[in-house]
């Protein structure tokens, strides 16, 4: 009884199948102008600094046991004109992720860059640190410019969508843009 009952009000409120940016999300405001809905699942962990370049959402952001931060990956967005080309914008976002993504997945040599002008992205071996071991997880970056030249850049595993989700997040991302 009371499964049915968490169940249905669940899909009454829309919880199980809100989409990735609803209306009267909470909005983060990106160094440089203008302001983003937060996607589902993520979060702005602390406020943007001055002199950043662009804001970072973490998903399922939360520290080992070794007191190191890990995430189920994040999102970097910047407003126009905050970085010079994409390989700038992508290397903001490798400093950006927590150590998981940026452990050895980087520089692996399998993590080639795919894909050209507007949308590039690559598959990475994502170093998880478990329980009873540590091991790799498949995941993607994927870096996207809007035509008003707002970016945005997708860390995520392929168990949560892969490189799909990362285009519904960005397209979701630049939809919700406000100068």
């Amino acid at each position: 009884m009371r499964r049915r009952t968490f169940v249905a009000g669940m899909l009454a409120a829309g919880g199980l199948a809100a989409p990735a940016h609803a209306d009267g999300a909470a909005r983060v405001a990106l160094p440089g102008g203008g302001s983003i809905a937060v996607p589902q699942n993520y979060a702005q962990q602390r406020p943007s600094e001055p002199g950043e370049r662009g804001v970072t959402l973490y998903r399922n952001l939360r520290t080992n046991m070794g007191g190191v931060p890990v995430s189920d990956g994040c999102i970097v967005a910047a407003a126009p004109g905050r970085f010079s080309d994409w390989s700038d914008f992508a290397q903001a976002g490798r400093n950006a992720v927590t150590s998981g993504w940026r452990m050895q997945s980087i520089d692996d040599p399998r993590a080639r860059w795919s894909g050209e002008g507007r949308e590039r992205w690559r598959k990475l071996p994502v170093t998880i640190i478990g329980f009873w071991r540590v091991y790799e997880a498949p995941g993607i970056q994927a870096v996207f410019e809007h035509a008003n030249g707002l970016r945005a850049q997708v860390w995520i595993f392929d168990k949560h969508g892969g490189l799909r989700a990362a285009r519904k997040l960005a397209a979701g991302l630049f939809a919700s843009y406000r100068a």
